[in-house]
């Protein structure tokens, strides 16, 4: 879904990506069933686990900037930072040029 306000090819900023993560584990600490699934171990993580459904595009919302822009989360593209948060919680190798 988008509409004429929405940019597709934005980079969320590490405010935006914070925000949103801090909402979806907050959600995920309160009973909503995640949206990807994790190791068992993790599973009691909400951050890790909200990073992780940011980092997989699953989780769908817009973003409305104080400039007027929209922002469609999944079709975004991330700072590094998100990968480097994942691998420091789960010992990954995530490569920070696959997206």
């Amino acid at each position: 879904m988008t509409d004429a306000f929405c940019d597709d090819v934005h980079r969320l900023s590490r405010y935006e990506v914070a925000r949103l993560i801090g909402m979806r584990a907050l959600e995920l600490y309160e009973g909503a069933p995640p949206n990807v699934q994790v190791d068992a171990s993790l599973t009691t993580d909400p951050v890790y686990v909200a990073t992780f459904e940011l980092f997989e595009k699953k989780i769908d919302a817009y973003i409305r900037r104080r400039d007027g822009t929209c922002v469609h989360v999944p079709t975004s593209q991330l700072p590094p930072e998100v990968a480097v948060s994942l691998d420091t919680r789960d010992n990954g190798t995530r490569s920070i040029t696959q997206w």
